[in-house]
């Protein structure tokens, strides 16, 4: 079948017909009186809620009204059959399901005439109390299903559920039989009820029919042929009133929802309303389809869909229920006509009205499709059918996709893109027999350099350009489809380390039951897993240890988390003895993030939980000691801490034990300076040396540690003592002995030792590099006079407080030194220009501008500055350094407190120091 998207031939010999007419009647239209609003009903298939948001807008905005008609919209009850209430003529109109093929099959004159939810909203709610965790556990519980919903019937048979099995109870157009557990599941609409569910989550499933890839129609405007044979033009005027009543709701939820609490009362919140609305997007589809649309071959697969179940003929067709804009009789359409003719000409124009509509939303509607085809923010083409049928259209997000323009892939055949070019025709033959639709298919696709790409697609049988053809809409899941062959192999990975792992995997289930056990359980405790997995919890473990298990597993049941992580537990042997054992449990979660059990790794530390004790024996002396000490497994998991070294890092022992050595880390060691020390103490030998680590508060110490490894009887590692010694504070006076030998005591900047490393350092670069380089020599004038004047206190005051100004007007990446009394230095990286470092001298001199108060006193001082920049004639820094020195003895003879700039090699100077 073709997507209805161009007129039919008829319909333009219809057009022809009525141009004909025209030119005989001509346009005049006789004056009539205004006719009286003629009366139907709507009934609606539930209560008054945004779910019938269209009809409302067409009341709200006065569409209905302009079409002549005065529509009473109904909502319905429980019990009322809609199909019943428009048949028998209590309503012309109603809202029915995919149930109207069962009414048509058993001969009720059904006529659908639009489609408003292109996907069905129907799904199922059901309580995770009564034991159902998946779709198959419906199977013997009670369930309530709404009229109309067989569709959920077809769904439960395509997942293989016994329907015979299935207890059925009424449904009450509420929640309220499935919150307080009178029936275990209901039919619900996605857009109304799961609104309350949201806060349920954890009580209920939701199940819905196209995850069982059975795709339904949803909430379809029909009428009885009758109603069709005896007022067509009230058909047609209820139709396009209430279509064009959705473009509006759709576009304007906010207003119809005022106008559905005002005129129907709030049975509903505003903010369920909207949710509603929210949720009906993707359903509905306003914005790739029109209002209305459906397609006969979607109608065809529904069709058997329920023939699958026995409920309907498997050679049924459905072109008869479905409306067409044309009645079949068209010598019946054009009788009102004739007679109309007949008058004077009133016909006419009105058919020539009726005629220019139809071209004009047909036109529209094709310009609609073709301009959300380009739009679409998805790679979208249109093929032709056939086995090496050419590809007509990309939008241009697929030329982006592909990285190709459209002049170069149009035209070509499209079984060329595909990686497999027998996936396409097996796409072909699919989309025939599901009648022209399919959706969410995984292909393997490729570009014009073969380089493959898998994609989602989605696929429809069209009218395009007058022809049949195929429109593809398509996403990249290339990195899901790696992520999943990840996936398989990290679970295959899993299986095999379970299967030879030294240690027992298992999992168990929230009845306490054994669901898997490695096959290592047999070294441990001589069971084979098979008969581990017949066993109880209370068989598997002793008494005593059986009690401690009891408690945790209540508490797992009551809060979703373990009690602890790590459990000593004593398991019974085969043989009849005892093994203890280390148990390391957390929680199993399915995709929802709902608990669903427990997954464990056993080991035996029976040897170890021997020698434990026998350190603990001794640990009076350990505990006494001064040093930190702590025993570790041979893992790093803490077993034992000292007061000493609780009292050193700020932790309680019952914070430690239990935890990794890395929770001490400080991230100030890389991993070669961990994987060095743990090389050293695996291989059975101790390890000395420093480490930073961070205490409870954050803080970072310094301590010396020594790692011992204690080994069994057979030579292998066991555990671990640590002893450290906190040397904090003897690295802090290391650092200020470091920091002393660099910087200058008063000033704290950089001294003359530092000050020369960085003079080296930055001329090998800028001789290397070319980079910018200046050097500053600066001498206080005034200094001496201060010094004598004030005393030596002062003196030191104002070097100090003239550092300060000093470094203010620096950059971050610049050096200033103090080379001795009142002389100072300044590295300026990155100058190049004369007038750059004259600058920075200027900004100097302006900062000394204002006077120092010292001690109480105004005191002004002054300074001579000499700047040499580095030019590659300049043999070492030494001589840089010396050129800016005597340009600075060249600023104080020049009269003191200014700058003067070093003249490059070229034309060297030599100038005598003043005495």
């Amino acid at each position: 079948m073709r997507h209805q998207l161009l007129p039919s031939r008829r319909f333009s010999c219809g057009i022809l017909l009525a141009f004909r007419l025209l030119l005989v009647f001509g346009l005049g239209i006789l004056a009539r009186p205004a006719l009286a609003l003629e009366p139907v009903t709507l009934q609606l298939r539930w209560q008054h809620q945004f779910q019938f948001a269209g009809y409302y807008a067409a009341q709200m905005q006065g569409y209905y009204r302009d079409a002549g008609l005065a529509v009473d919209i109904r909502e319905s009850r429980p019990g009322l059959d809609v199909a019943d209430t428009v048949m028998n003529g209590e309503a012309q109109y109603g809202v029915g399901n995919s149930d109207l093929l069962l009414r048509y099959h058993r001969g009720s004159p059904v006529l659908v005439l639009a489609v408003i939810f292109q996907h069905s909203p129907l799904a199922i709610a059901a309580r995770r109390q009564s034991g159902i965790r998946n779709v198959h556990d419906l199977a013997g519980k009670r369930l309530a299903l709404e009229g109309g919903a067989t569709e959920l019937a077809a769904y439960l048979g395509r997942e293989g559920v016994d329907l015979d099995s299935l207890i059925p109870e009424s449904h009450g157009h509420n929640l309220d039989d499935l919150l307080a557990g009178r029936v275990d599941a209901l039919s619900i609409y996605v857009t109304d009820e799961l609104f309350q569910l949201r806060s349920l989550r954890d009580q209920f499933l939701v199940f819905s029919p196209d995850a069982g890839g059975v795709d339904f129609y949803g909430d379809n405007l029909f009428t009885s042929r009758n109603e069709w044979r005896d007022h067509p033009e009230r058909v047609r005027a209820f139709r396009e009133a209430s279509l064009k009543g959705w473009r509006y709701a759709m576009a304007h939820p906010g207003e119809v929802v005022d106008y559905i609490l005002q005129n129907y009362g709030p049975r509903h919140s505003r903010e369920h309303l909207m949710f509603e609305a929210e949720q009906m997007i993707p359903l509905v589809q306003a914005q790739l389809v029109e209002p209305g649309y459906f397609h006969p071959g979607r109608w065809q697969y529904m069709a058997r869909a329920y023939a699958e179940l026995g409920l309907l003929p498997r050679d049924m067709k459905v072109d008869e229920m479905l409306y067409r804009a044309i009645p079949p009789d068209e010598a019946a359409e054009w009788r009102p006509w004739s007679a109309a003719l007949a008058g004077a000409g009133l016909g006419a124009a009105l058919l020539y009205a009726f005629l220019f509509r139809q071209l004009r939303r047909l036109r529209g509607a094709r310009t609609h499709s073709q301009g959300l085809m380009e739009c679409a923010p998805f790679p979208v083409a249109v093929t032709r059918p056939e086995p090496n049928g050419a590809l007509l259209y990309i939008n241009r997000c697929a030329e982006e996709y592909y990285g190709v323009s459209r002049a170069d892939v149009i035209g070509r055949p499209a079984e060329g893109f595909w990686r497999n070019p027998e996936q396409r025709q097996q796409m072909i033959d699919e989309l025939r027999q599901r009648g022209g639709r399919w959706l969410g298919f995984e292909v393997q696709l490729q570009d014009l350099q073969g380089k493959p790409a898998w994609v989602l697609m989605s696929a429809a049988l069209i009218d395009f350009e007058g022809d049949e053809a195929i429109v593809l809409s398509f996403h990249d899941i290339t990195q899901r489809k790696v992520t999943e062959a990840a996936l398989r192999r990290s679970e295959q990975r899993f299986r095999t380390l379970a299967e030879s792992a030294y240690d027992v995997i298992w999992t168990m289930d929230l009845t306490g039951r054994f669901t898997y056990v490695s096959p290592s359980v047999q070294r441990l405790r001589g069971y084979t897993p098979e008969e581990v997995m017949q066993q109880s919890m209370a068989e598997a473990l002793t008494p005593d240890s059986m009690a401690q298990a009891a408690e945790g597993f209540a508490h797992l049941l009551r809060t979703g988390q373990v009690l602890d992580h790590h459990w000593e537990l004593e398991q019974p042997c085969k043989d009849g003895s005892t093994v203890w054992t280390d148990a390391i449990i957390n929680v199993l979660r399915d995709e929802e993030g709902h608990m669903i059990g427990l997954i464990g790794v056993t080991r035996d530390i029976t040897a170890e939980r021997k020698l434990r004790q026998e350190l603990l024996s001794r640990s009076v002396a350990v505990d006494a000691a001064a040093e930190g000490v702590i025993i570790t497994d041979a893992n790093g998991v803490v077993e034992y801490a000292n007061p000493a070294f609780c009292d050193m890092t700020g932790y309680a022992a019952s914070e430690v034990i239990g935890q990794r050595t890395s929770r001490f880390k400080s991230g100030i060691h890389d991993k070669d300076f961990y994987r060095q020390l743990w090389g050293t103490i695996t291989s059975g030998n101790p390890w000395r040396g420093e480490v930073v680590n961070r205490r409870k508060d954050g803080m970072l110490y310094h301590e010396l540690l020594t790692i011992a490894p204690v080994k069994d009887e057979n030579g292998a590692v066991v555990r671990y003592v640590a002893i450290k010694h906190d040397i904090s504070e003897r690295k802090r006076i290391e650092q200020r002995l470091e920091h002393l030998a660099h910087f200058d005591l008063l000033t704290d900047l950089p001294n003359r030792t530092l000050f020369f490393d960085r003079l080296q350092q930055a001329f090998a670069r800028s001789q290397r590099y070319q980079e910018g380089l200046a050097v500053m020599m600066l001498d206080l004038d005034g200094f001496k006079a201060v010094n004598d004047t004030l005393g030596h206190q002062a003196g030191d005051l104002l070097l100090a407080a003239f550092a300060y100004r000093l470094k203010q007007t620096l950059r971050q990446s610049d050096t200033a030194a103090r080379m001795g009394g009142d002389e100072f230095t300044v590295l300026l990286h990155g100058i190049r220009q004369d007038q750059d470092a004259l600058t920075a001298a200027a900004k100097i001199l302006s900062a000394l501008e204002q006077p120092f108060d010292i001690l109480g006193n105004p005191c002004r001082v002054g300074a001579s500055i000499g700047v040499a920049l580095f030019q590659p004639g300049y043999p070492s820094a030494d001589a840089l350094l010396q050129a800016a020195d005597g340009a600075m003895y060249a600023a104080k003879r020049a009269g003191k407190n200014g700058c003067v700039l070093a003249q490059a090699p070229a034309q060297p100077q030599s100038p005598e120091r003043p005495a």
